[in-house]
């Protein structure tokens, strides 16, 4: 891992022992280079620190310059709150190339420097860092409770969670009509077919809305009915439409019900329209507040009953994200196996194809397990898409011996990720693949036990050999937000560059301090 230097070293860790003391009045801390050239550009130093909550540390961020931020936050369950602190990388796109190359250097010793945190964001606009967006982040790493209304058709601690986020947001939500105003049309029929779906009280369970017209800022109505089937329907290629669907989770004998958002952004809405749901995106998420998981989607096969269920039960912690899936008929067996030039690829009519497969182009990496990451002027290919999301699904399998797999790059100055191998050995055969010339990213599944009861845990293991040329570690840092959306959902993400860097002890010490909760607050 690189080594950091400090402008004054001192201070950092004051600042951060601040924000980290429940009773401080400063609520975050902002570190960035000391200059863009020669020493200092690779020396931290202490920009800012204050409080205010997200709010407050955005007016400190500037669209030139890289940060690496430790957030205070809380999350409330029934009458209990808990303290949570959120770790952002900030880098603009304004950020100049070699600066952004010093990222995926110095990230993992900052990450270490700063100490642990419950969530990680990276951040590229202001857009991306509200204290919706952030209260939503920490409500699904925690899993809190159900958000269903209660007999007098009050929300509960979801809501109660939204509240807390000062939203900061002028205007509020119209009513509807005409000018730059963004409102619904007949808003209270709305919220009243919305408050049926939630009480339970219809058969339907989902709703949709959009917009009265390309051009418009108005929702309205688009459809309401039961069942993810016909919700799909209403889904079209040129309309932006929000929804919330309701489904039941069944842990054991007990049956709870959940909430997930849908956001479905259509490929052929006119660009004007997508510039507009930035603006509208905090809107947007506080008129349907409470839920527990959004989804993200823009094509059909990214959105179905299953993949809804997947994304509730990785938020609540249920299976753990482990996927029930049938015994395969070609059993992995106890042994690494590495992926060749002469990987099959299986044809659209069935049939096996000889010819490498032509790579696919994606902004957004697409997944049918879980949320897109917005990281629109990121461009990432695959070398066979299909192979890369077959491997991460076997390591998530709970019926697959295989529990590591390893995407790396094509070639040095590459864009196509392909994939490098595959085991079931564990962290053991996983390293044995990782060398000092490439670039790894990992996904590796390993259990937790508490008392008698044992958790399957996913890491993502973020390698960058020491042997890495600076021009391509300059392109890493614009991937990442691609990458972690492919790889996604995880409970704990690791930094390494060296062997010593990644083995089962260091790898389970990550996982015992991401599962506590409120145990990083300091004492007066």
């Amino acid at each position: 891992m690189a080594e950091l230097k400090f402008e004054d070293e001192d201070s950092i860790k004051n600042a951060i022992a601040e924000v980290r003391k429940d009773k401080s009045h400063n609520d975050w801390v902002l570190i960035s280079y000391a200059g863009t050239s020669g020493a200092a550009s690779q020396t931290m130093k202490l920009l800012s620190t204050g409080s205010g909550g997200v709010n407050g540390l955005k007016s400190h961020l500037k669209e030139d310059i890289v940060g690496y931020i430790l957030l205070r936050t809380t999350d409330q369950i029934d009458d209990s709150v808990t303290v949570k602190f959120i770790f952002i990388n900030w880098v603009p796109s304004n950020v100049p190339r070699m600066q952004k190359a010093r990222i995926s250097v110095h990230y993992g010793a900052m990450k270490s420097f700063v100490g642990q945190s419950h969530v990680d964001i990276t951040a590229n606009t202001d857009d991306e860092l509200t204290p919706q967006i952030i209260a939503q982040k920490v409500m699904d790493t925690s899993g809190s409770g159900s958000r269903v209304l209660d007999s007098s058709g009050q929300k509960n601690l979801a809501s109660q969670a939204q509240n807390r986020a000062n939203t900061g947001t002028k205007g509020g939500v119209g009513k509807g009509g005409s000018g730059s105003e963004f409102g619904f049309t007949d808003e209270d029929s709305i919220r009243a077919t919305i408050t049926e779906i939630r009480k339970g009280t219809s058969d339907d369970n989902w709703i949709l809305l959009t917009y009265e017209g390309p051009t418009s800022n108005t929702l309205h109505l688009l459809a309401k009915g039961h069942g993810i089937d016909k919700l799909v329907t209403y889904l079209k290629d040129d309309i932006v439409v929000y929804g919330l669907v309701r489904v039941n989770e069944t842990i054991d004998n007990s049956v709870t019900t959940k909430f997930a958002m849908i956001k479905w952004q259509g490929e052929n809405i006119p660009r004007m329209q997508k510039a507009r749901l930035g603006v509208h995106r905090g809107e947007v998420n506080k008129f349907f507040h409470p839920f527990h998981v959004d989804l993200n989607c823009e094509r059909k096969n990214e959105i179905s009953e299953e993949i809804i269920m997947n994304l509730i039960n990785a938020a609540s912690g249920t299976k753990i994200n482990v996927l029930e899936t049938s015994v395969p008929s070609h059993k992995v067996q106890k042994q690494t196996t590495t992926t060749s030039s002469h990987h099959q690829h299986t044809s659209p009519s069935g049939g096996d194809s000889e010819h490498k497969p032509k790579p696919s182009s994606v902004n957004v990496p697409r997944s049918t397990s879980q949320p897109k990451v917005n990281q629109e002027n990121v461009e990432i290919l695959f070398e066979d898409e299909d192979a890369i999301r077959s491997g991460i699904k076997e390591v998530r399998s709970d019926s697959n011996d295989t529990d590591w797999i390893i995407i790396t790059y094509t070639a040095q100055k590459s864009k196509t990720l392909k994939v490098h191998s595959k085991g079931s050995d564990g962290i053991t055969g996983l390293k044995k693949h990782l060398t000092d010339d490439m670039v790894g990213y990992c996904l590796l599944r390993t259990t937790e036990k508490i008392d008698e009861s044992v958790t399957v845990k996913f890491v993502f293991v973020n390698w960058i050999g020491t042997k890495i040329n600076r021009m391509q570690r300059a392109t890493l840092g614009t991937h990442r937000g691609a990458v972690l959306g492919l790889f996604q959902p995880f409970h704990v993400d690791h930094d390494a560059e060296k062997q010593e860097e990644l083995n089962e002890e260091i790898i389970k010490a990550k996982i015992k301090k991401a599962a506590g909760t409120a145990v990083y607050v300091l004492a007066e």
